[in-house]
């Protein structure tokens, strides 16, 4: 960073500076996807990763809130065989999806629910989990859990790139899917008045044009008042959704319903353009993720190397 060794991890000040109270060991052999912060503060992260600071770990791992390994998380395991994509923490349990097969040496197909200590939750049964990966989990206010992926079936039952889930990891056969999606669920967030959002890859839900981008109502069928029109050009990877619920959205577009919109937009609650964020050109390359700061500014990060022009 800024010419600095800084492998796969690093925390900045406010400034932009590095913070070097937050000691990185070496840092990780091979990508991070993704962290969280705990309740007491400490970081959970996740990727495809090895090693850490010269240490066996597998895909996932606890530091401290100074960088150093948390040993009394289960970090030197088997822990999993391959690259974890989504993680989430919700009443004690930490849910986890990605392209693993096995935690430990047990089969556990893209999805596991683990305790806070690491260990495997017993009570969260998948039977044969899902056939392919899965992006991205969320847990809606009755607990029962959205998971969005790669998938088009789960413990052998067909569900086309979504599933609701109950809290005991059966399927809830209340969300109603059809046919489901016809291409990657990338991302999900869901509105206070508990409709669901999605963007990913594809182009049609249970058999309806739906370019990159729908809305669900909390049964599963599609919120007709948002209207796309012609939707996306290319895939959504990440969405996020500010407090007057306004929608930011980055991905592989350069239009949304035939307009100009090069990599990032933001829209109203009904799906059309908030006129109001102006981006100009835009960026020049596609943006991977996107977070909102707790003052409201936005930060993006991507493959891009200019925005509206500037380097």
């Amino acid at each position: 960073y800024n010419g600095i060794t800084q492998n796969r991890i690093i925390r900045l000040n406010s400034d932009g500076t590095i913070d070097y109270n937050f000691d990185t060991q070496l840092g990780f052999d091979n990508t991070t996807n993704s962290f969280i912060k705990t309740i007491d503060n400490n970081i959970l992260i996740i990727g495809n990763f090895n090693t850490y600071g010269g240490n066996n770990i597998y895909k996932l791992v606890r530091l401290n809130n100074d960088g150093i390994l948390d040993d009394t998380f289960n970090n030197m395991g088997f822990s999993f065989n391959n690259n974890i994509k989504c993680i989430k923490i919700h009443n004690n349990y930490i849910y986890i999806g990605g392209e693993f097969t096995q935690y430990n040496i047990r089969l556990y197909n893209y999805i596991i629910r683990l305790n806070t200590d690491g260990t495997i939750d017993s009570g969260f049964t998948i039977g044969s989990g899902f056939n392919g990966v899965v992006n991205t989990i969320i847990i809606q206010t009755d607990e029962k859990i959205l998971v969005g992926g790669a998938f088009t079936s789960y413990s052998g039952i067909t569900n086309n790139r979504i599933i609701r889930l109950n809290t005991n990891g059966t399927i809830d056969t209340g969300f109603t899917i059809g046919t489901g999606f016809n291409n990657i669920v990338h991302s999900i967030i869901i509105h206070t008045d508990n409709k669901i959002l999605i963007g990913g890859s594809f182009t049609s839900y249970n058999g309806t044009n739906q370019n990159y981008i729908t809305r669900l109502n909390t049964d599963g069928s599609r919120d007709t008042g948002f209207t796309i029109g012609t939707g996306f050009n290319g895939s959504i990877f990440s969405i996020v959704k500010q407090t007057d619920e306004k929608i930011l959205i980055v991905g592989g577009f350069t239009s949304y319903n035939r307009t100009n919109q090069n990599y990032i937009t933001r829209l109203n609650t009904d799906g059309t353009i908030d006129s109001g964020f102006t981006i100009g050109t835009g960026f020049n390359n596609s943006v991977n993720k996107i977070i909102l700061q707790t003052d409201g500014k936005i930060l993006v990060g991507g493959n891009f190397t200019s925005y509206s022009g500037i380097t």
